[in-house]
């Protein structure tokens, strides 16, 4: 979410800490995550691009 608006925003973006839920993925048990886009102020594509490249620069991914 944007922080003066509260719209939507892409991973990374926003006012959610997503480093900090990324950090506890292993403790939690995550093993799958989905990339989901309500609503954007671009072209939708562009904003789960957005998100996504986020996602694999900051390595929140990982395989076994």
């Amino acid at each position: 979410m944007k922080a003066e608006t509260k719209d939507f925003a892409e991973v990374g973006n926003g006012t959610i800490d997503f480093e900090r839920i990324f950090a506890a993925r292993k403790k939690a048990g995550l093993k799958h995550w989905f990339l989901e886009q309500d609503s954007s102020d671009k072209d939708i594509f562009e904003s789960i691009e957005m998100s996504r490249n986020y996602i694999a620069e900051k390595k929140f991914f990982y395989r076994k």
